[in-house]
């Protein structure tokens, strides 16, 4: 008769701090996973429960953890608890570093709490073994439903129901289909490995997920996920041939139709890797992307931008195929955190990963597989693929970014760490008195309640404010943007956007306004606060771009001139800012600098209709009617090319004007 594992038959606590931390930790992993991304309301108030979840289950395992024993209490750090808190330091002297300081402290508490649930799970396991059932068994019903929500969505868009088609296809409840591919594939790699082990797995919900892992077509998950198949049929080569020579002929048939539903369900995904540039002409930009990602990282390799600064960063090195794309991400996760954190960082980063996998992996070689093996070799050899699956996956995707990877991994991690200690283990041993000890744990808990509860709290209502500051500005309620935007620089002072939103609704009062000096006061209003948004983020070009569009409206050419000289050194794989550039040099006179800024702009982008506009306009300034012309004739081949509704009528239009310029 099959039988559990020993350490997964103990009761859920019946404690009240550990039916705390199981109902918290076990709430998230569904509400991270099943609540649809469907704007930045709903992000930012995940966020913030996540950063007070995180903090508040660390201090009730502390508390627990705390508890009297003695006099003397000794505080023992093991070797990945040393590197998590080496790392912890290392980025927030990044954080220090960095010149954008609001960007770098939001993004490091999201770091922060990650690094508290690590502390909080390998606190939890030890005093609450009995939460692991109900951890497995929550992941296993949320990737059950995610699935079938995959898979739902999917048939209603086949079906043609006009409900469905208004929902993007292939991503569910997830930010892209690359995330849900990740969570998939994580559930559906653990359901293998117990199906093989002899343990309950349903094969209908082993079908389910693979038929909704397979409709994400992410490469990246396939390849992953190929990858650590192999790795597993290498490693236990012997026991598979042995397996499969006792086989009759049924079983080989039974198992040929299961390969040929596999390769049929994957078709498309393999169709798309091996054909990618036809399939997805983007495929190529991705090696683009990360050369430009390894310059970035190369110009401040020892404490990188700063964390979270990417996305501003990027347009200063950026290559030509992404000017008019907002990447917030290099798609690598390694590379990613080097830019953001230095190389150390990297360095800490994969010796953690290194440990893990020596430590879970130690007796993988050793466990069998079509056999049931004590539950800390099963449980270790879960988390070994599934950190190798998500390794491996975010060499070209970013998929440990999202808490439902987060979690469900730190879970059989930790887990599996708890079950075994290894001898010879690095680490520092500290005997400190009740009194030391207890202080310590004070000043710690002040640190997170002011960093993650205060902290986050003032985080979420600055960008709240500043999203409806957005939402009214885009609507012309200027008073309503003025004030959000002062409520938002209220909680954090260093924060560009309402900066740069306040100097915007000073533009527009200056442009309405009817007498000159209160136009002139408005336009210089409006400049101190685009300064400001600068000095907030020294990386971001829109505070820039606005200076120059107020400098244009004022006339003071010069001056504005010598601003965009800054955003096209900024941004020289931008072709908008030479078209710009042409802007101003034509409201200066100076055509032919006009012609060779527009002429830059076309070079980087072939089809970038401004700089052919601009190019034209200089033309006609300079009395060539007939070389504007051909500029106008290869704009209307451009636009003739482009499939897109509305475009007929300018077509129309620029035939029109041409030959108003030819008689």
């Amino acid at each position: 008769m099959k039988t559990a594992p020993k350490s997964t038959e103990a009761s859920f606590p019946t404690d009240v701090p550990g039916r705390l931390v199981g109902v918290l930790f076990l709430a998230l992993i569904p509400l991270v996973t099943l609540v649809p991304y469907a704007g930045v309301s709903i992000s930012l108030t995940q966020n913030l429960v996540l950063r007070w979840v995180s903090a508040a289950v660390f201090l009730i395992c502390l508390g627990v953890f705390l508890q009297p024993s003695g006099k003397i209490r000794s505080l023992r750090v093991d070797f990945p608890n040393l590197l998590l808190l080496l790392l912890s330091a290392w980025v927030l002297l990044s954080v220090k570093n960095s010149k954008e300081a609001f960007v770098s402290f939001y993004s490091f508490r999201g770091f922060l709490a990650l690094v508290l649930w690590w502390f909080s799970l390998r606190m939890a396991w030890q005093k609450w073994p009995g939460l692991y059932p109900a951890f497995e068994k929550t992941f296993r019903w949320t990737a059950y439903f995610v699935a079938a929500w995959l898979c739902f969505y999917m048939a209603g868009r086949f079906l043609g129901i006009p409900f469905f088609l208004a929902f993007i296809e292939r991503k569910g409840s997830f930010l892209n289909e690359n995330i849900g591919a990740g969570f998939l594939g994580m559930g559906l790699l653990w359901m293998i490995l117990r199906k093989l082990h002899g343990q309950a797995a349903s094969g209908w919900g082993l079908a389910l997920l693979f038929v909704a892992w397979a409709i994400t077509q992410s490469r990246g998950a396939f390849v992953a996920m190929v990858v650590v198949i192999l790795l597993y049929l290498l490693l236990h080569m012997k026991e598979f041939e042995e397996k499969m020579s006792a086989w009759k002929t049924s079983q080989w048939v039974l198992f040929g139709a299961a390969v040929l539903v596999v390769l049929a369900c994957s078709s498309y995904t393999i169709r798309k890797l091996f054909d990618a540039l036809e399939v997805d002409p983007r495929a190529l930009n991705r090696w683009e992307l990360w050369k430009s990602g390894f310059d970035m990282a190369m110009t401040q390799p020892l404490l990188g931008f700063g964390p979270g600064t990417f996305a501003d960063v990027f347009p200063s090195y950026q290559p030509a195929a992404f000017w008019n794309a907002f990447v917030p991400a290099v798609h690598n996760e390694y590379l990613q955190t080097t830019i953001e954190c230095g190389f150390p960082a990297l360095l800490l980063t994969l010796l953690f990963l290194w440990y893990v996998l020596r430590e879970t992996g130690q007796r993988v070689l050793q466990t069998p597989t079509f056999k049931q093996v004590p539950p800390e070799d099963m449980v270790s050899e879960y988390a070994f693929y599934l950190v190798i699956l998500e390794a491996l996956h975010n060499f070209v995707d970013f998929t440990f970014h999202e808490w439902c990877h987060r979690l469900v991994l730190l879970g059989f991690v930790t887990f599996a760490l708890s079950r075994r200690r290894v001898a010879g283990d690095v680490e520092v041993s500290l005997d400190l008195s009740r009194r030391a000890y207890l202080t310590g744990a004070g000043v710690l808990g002040v640190f997170i309640v002011w960093a993650l509860g205060l902290g986050g709290y003032k985080d979420f209502v600055a960008k709240i404010y500043n999203f409806n500051a957005n939402l009214a500005y885009q609507q012309q309620e200027l008073d309503s943007a003025e004030f959000f935007s002062n409520k938002s620089l209220s909680m954090r002072s260093d924060f560009m956007e309402p900066w740069d939103l306040l100097g915007a609704v000073a533009d527009v009062h200056g442009e309405r306004s009817a007498s000159s000096p209160e136009k002139r006061k408005y336009f210089e209003t409006a400049e101190q606060y685009y300064q400001k948004a600068s000095q907030a983020s020294p990386y971001s070009l829109a505070p820039l771009e606005n200076r120059v569009h107020l400098m244009m409206v004022q006339r003071r050419l010069d001056e504005a001139l010598d601003l965009q000289k800054e955003l096209v050194e900024k941004a020289p794989q931008n072709p908008q800012v030479y078209v710009d550039q042409s802007d101003i040099l034509l409201a200066m006179g100076r055509i032919q600098e006009a012609i060779i800024s527009a002429q830059k702009a076309i070079d980087l982008d072939y089809a970038y209709v401004p700089g052919y506009l601009r190019k034209a306009r200089a033309m006609e300034a300079l009395g060539k009617n007939q070389d504007a012309i051909q500029v106008y004739k290869a704009i209307e081949d451009i636009l003739k090319k482009i499939d897109k509704a509305g475009l007929a009528d300018k077509i129309q239009q620029l035939d029109s004007y041409i030959q108003n310029l030819q008689g």
